[in-house]
């Protein structure tokens, strides 16, 4: 990935006419006030990544994502993962959304909806899984060591999703996408925690072999999903084996791109980052765009 490819795309902006016709028009104001603050690309990034085109509630906006990447544990995790420049876009938007209460006021970050299964039920289309990631509460746990290993394993998933966005130009990974929603879970879901915490906490022992940054949380999470499937003291379910085999897969950088359904027509965005070194990321959003269909980046 380019490190300077952000950058390179303020001295080549787009003009805020185009994406008019290509986002929920309750948010243009939103990425008029990004374009002013340039920031137009990144805001680009976190509409796509949160599937907001296929939302018909106008109050889903990009304050989301701010909120999450804003909270003070949150940043201690990411200020580790700076090296990785989908990172530093995601905290570059949410720094700025943070720092201007207006732009708060006008989008405020959608709030839980009052179970688990009420966000799955809002926020089922397929393009919205990280949406539902963040909007869903993470739960806590009484030892304030595992509620930030959850955040981070929270963070990390977030950060896979959008590194597949932008480096390989296609949303919905298919180990992915049922990893991240086998994490929207809730107060009832002991069991499942159960498995998550104890990969984490392995996570934790491994990560001691490792640098403190994004990839050295991969290969952490790669060993220690390596060492569960290994060392089980009982014969696992397939719930916990698919956990286990998704983490080993995204943490392992594999790809594994949507398949195309009957009917639908498939385009291949370029690499975001790569684009932008050569011109604006919004001159081949040119496909129509309706209340159903997602437009793609």
């Amino acid at each position: 990935m380019g490190t300077e490819s952000l950058a390179n795309s303020r001295s080549n902006r787009p003009s805020p006419a185009p994406y008019a016709e290509h986002v929920r028009e309750h948010l243009i104001p939103y990425f008029q006030w990004a374009d002013r603050h340039n920031l137009l690309t990144e805001a680009l990034l976190v509409h796509h990544l949160l599937g907001l085109n296929s939302t018909k509630s106008t109050s889903c906006n990009m304050t989301t994502l701010s909120a999450e990447f804003s909270h003070p544990e949150s940043r201690s995790i990411l200020n580790h993962w700076l090296d990785e420049p989908v990172v530093g876009a995601l905290v570059r938007f949410a720094d700025a959304v943070r720092s201007d209460t207006a732009i708060q006021e006008q989008f405020p970050a959608v709030g839980h909806l009052g179970s688990t299964q009420k966000n799955r039920d809002e926020f089922k289309h397929p393009s919205q899984h990280t949406l539902l990631l963040l909007i869903n509460p993470l739960h806590h746990s009484t030892d304030p060591d595992i509620t930030r290993l959850r955040r981070q394993f929270r963070l990390w998933l977030t950060v896979q999703d959008a590194i597949r966005l932008v480096d390989h130009g296609y949303h919905g990974d298919q180990k992915l996408v049922p990893l991240i929603k086998s994490y929207v879970l809730g107060s009832e879901d002991g069991d499942k925690w159960s498995v998550i915490d104890s990969l984490l906490a392995r996570a934790q022992i491994e990560a001691r072999r490792f640098e403190n940054t994004l990839q050295g949380f991969n290969f952490a999470l790669k060993s220690a999903a390596e060492f569960q499937q290994a060392n089980r003291s009982q014969p696992s379910g397939k719930t916990e084996n698919d956990f286990l085999h998704r983490v080993l897969a995204v943490a392992a950088g594999e790809l594994h791109r949507p398949e195309a359904t009957p009917g639908s027509i498939q385009t291949k965005p370029p690499n975001i980052l790569a684009r932008l070194r050569q011109q604006p990321i919004l001159q081949w959003l040119t496909a129509p765009s309706n209340d159903d269909t997602p437009v793609e980046i």
